[in-house]
């Protein structure tokens, strides 16, 4: 199998694949690229990984990378968004396990379920920063 240090361009052609449905193709600033080079090369000298475990890894980098390319397409379309006040306290919830999220569905303080923290590009995670709609962005500068 190729070395993960080596992978790294077919990584970023795999994450832009994966979220090829939405058209995303710009990771943003290239001040990302250090860390992740750092990362690939400590995988490559120190994890050992077998066969299944250098597949899970690049699985998690490649959706790391997906992430990015959503991050960075809010950040485009709502840059005001950067400037937004936050008025009232910024509250961290725990994540709500899969029986409690329609208890909290409708909860204002919209806490994370297992599914989004398991794969924050699913279309409600999307939903949430506007993907695919055209009203206006989700703060307010």
């Amino acid at each position: 199998m190729t070395s993960f240090a080596d992978s790294e361009q077919a990584l970023h052609d795999a994450a832009i694949e994966a979220a090829a449905f939405d058209g995303f193709d710009d990771f943003g600033d290239d001040a990302y690229l250090e860390g992740l080079r750092a990362l690939l090369q400590a995988l490559d000298r120190e994890a050992h990984l077998t066969p299944v475990g250098q597949f899970a890894i690049r699985g998690l980098i490649t959706d790391a990378l997906k992430s990015r390319l959503y991050t960075e397409y809010g950040w485009a379309r709502y840059p005001e968004c950067a400037s937004a006040r936050v008025d009232r306290p910024l509250v961290l919830l725990g994540v709500v396990e899969p029986a409690q999220e329609l208890a909290v569905r409708d909860h204002p303080a919209q806490p994370l379920g297992v599914k989004q923290v398991a794969d924050p590009n699913s279309r409600r995670a999307m939903d949430l920063v506007g993907v695919g709609r055209s009203d206006p962005p989700p703060c307010r500068a």
